[in-house]
């Protein structure tokens, strides 16, 4: 996952208390949340935790989303850490109610969209961005675009982009 360190913004410090300190760690979480997360994304969450990208990384989904560039690219803001569960903004309650506990929140893309990894069933493993204003009345998995077959397809898929 040599792409990660590319990516990830080293000069900002990381989100105070959000990085968890081992694997037994990331392990605890998803006991405690009754979750199961794919291996990719539990070593990615060890090694940088809550941390924000580096400028100029955008990724680019199998799909185009409501979202994407005109050139078809995406932009993740930061990735969660340890406050996948704490943040009001990654809504994980809402989550694991509308959704069926099977996706997870866990980056935050700008404008209250975030990225969401499968965690169980069908989507197991599989990277989403979720668009928080398509939904009309109800929650519905409608809302959710498919951009990523795995965490480390979603991190392969990031190239620097001076202007998308």
């Amino acid at each position: 996952m040599e792409k990660m360190r590319a990516i990830m913004d080293t000069e900002t410090e990381m989100i105070p208390n959000c990085e968890f300190s081992s694997l037994e760690e990331v392990k605890n979480f998803e006991r405690e949340n009754d979750v199961t997360l794919p291996e990719d994304y539990a070593q990615f969450l060890f090694e940088y935790g809550g941390r924000f990208t580096a400028e100029d990384f955008y990724y680019k989904p199998i799909h185009r989303t409501p979202r994407s560039t005109e050139m078809g690219y995406g932009f993740v803001n930061y990735f969660y850490g340890t406050d996948i569960v704490q943040n009001d903004d990654s809504s994980f309650d809402m989550f694991k109610e509308d959704f069926d506990s099977n996706l997870l929140p866990i980056a935050e893309v700008g404008g209250g969209d975030l990225i969401c990894i499968g965690v169980q069933g069908e989507y197991f493993g599989k990277v989403y961005c979720w668009i928080h204003d398509i939904w009309i009345t109800e929650h519905t998995i409608d809302s959710v675009f498919l951009v990523a077959n795995s965490f480390s397809e979603f991190i392969d898929s990031f190239e620097y982009c001076e202007s998308v």
